[in-house]
């Protein structure tokens, strides 16, 4: 398992929320630019979206909603304030002025106020060309592609029809995930363990006949609906 540092847009936090938070996680709170709430904490996961995942089902648990996963962009002063460089060095390396092996800069992520970079593509490059001071040597941080992956999931997921209600025990196992669900939804847990959970639900989203719940990848379900029992192919 790798950790990740994730920062997630949420809902806006109420005191029952940092409390939960400060309990249970090492994590930074606050407001960004936009006035949004933000949660900022490490995650562990084989990737950076499974780390996202398992991280949104348990910040669910403490009733926070989470409403996108943060690109984490930087500009030329905050990755010379990251690896303790100096500006005028920093901006020889995006020029190609200054190199310290064969290895370009990263491509920048949009050009707008003098150009911001993905932080995770910015700190693999230093690590391996050797620029900068990393204060965070075992710490890894999603690429644009995993924060594009989870909050398309994040919005199939929200994507609910209300018109199809109905209340079912559910059995499923996951790709090596373990489970704690409580969500929005109110599944009600019965029983737990590593990689499975059973546990009622009030609103079962069946796309074409493939379960997606808060962006898991389901294997192996069984649904048990008033005494019936049906094997799911997913």
């Amino acid at each position: 398992m790798t950790d990740y540092e994730l920062t997630f847009i949420t809902a806006h936090l109420l005191e029952q929320h940092e409390d939960f938070l400060l309990d249970n996680f090492d994590c930074i709170t606050g407001l960004d630019h936009a006035g949004r709430s933000f949660v900022t904490i490490t995650a562990p996961g084989r990737d950076a979206v499974e780390a996202a995942k398992a991280m949104h089902i348990r910040l669910m648990q403490g009733g926070i909603t989470v409403q996108s996963l943060e690109f984490d962009l930087v500009s030329r002063g905050e990755i010379a304030k990251r690896l303790a460089l100096t500006p005028q060095a920093v901006g020889n390396y995006i020029r190609g002025d200054r190199k310290a092996t064969d290895d370009d800069f990263p491509s920048v992520f949009s050009d707008a106020a003098g150009g911001v970079w993905m932080w995770a593509d910015v700190i693999e490059w230093a690590r391996a060309v050797g620029v900068g001071t990393d204060r965070a040597p075992t710490l890894r941080y999603p690429r644009r592609a995993d924060v594009e992956e989870f909050n398309a999931c994040l919005r199939r997921d929200y994507d609910v029809d209300y018109s199809r209600r109905q209340t079912t025990d559910l059995t499923f196992t996951t790709q090596g995930m373990g489970i704690r669900m409580m969500s929005t939804w109110r599944e009600v847990v019965s029983q737990v363990t590593e990689d499975s959970a059973r546990f009622s639900v009030g609103h079962l989203i069946k796309g074409p006949e493939t379960p997606m719940i808060f962006g898991l990848d389901l294997r192996n379900v069984e649904i048990y609906d008033d005494g019936r029992h049906e094997d799911v192919d997913v």
